[in-house]
């Protein structure tokens, strides 16, 4: 966690670090939220019900699942992130879409 807490930090985002669902979805309900990278693996974590939670609550927040499953889907967020992964891939999985 540390070591991505760095990569996201050197990209020039400030990350908030949550260590329970419940406190992502409390930081999410008081604090303006741009994007949100979710562990898929952590124990006590369903990282999918989440995302869903996340995309069904209001404002936009663009949603990473950092996975190792090489088979995962983005179904329930906007990107997924394998790792293991670069600074180069972050960068551009965290970069706004051009519209």
């Amino acid at each position: 966690r540390a070591l991505l807490i760095d990569m996201v930090s050197s990209l020039g985002y400030r990350p908030i670090e949550c260590d329970s669902k419940a406190s992502a979805l409390r930081l999410l309900q008081s604090s303006p939220v741009d994007i949100l990278l979710v562990e898929e693996s952590l124990p006590g974590l369903d990282a999918r019900e989440l995302l869903c939670q996340v995309h069904a609550s209001g404002p936009a927040v663009k949603t990473v699942l950092l996975s190792a499953a090489r088979n995962s889907s983005a179904q329930e967020s906007d990107a997924v992130l394998l790792k293991p992964f670069g600074l180069e891939q972050l960068s551009r999985t965290l970069a706004p879409q051009q519209e």
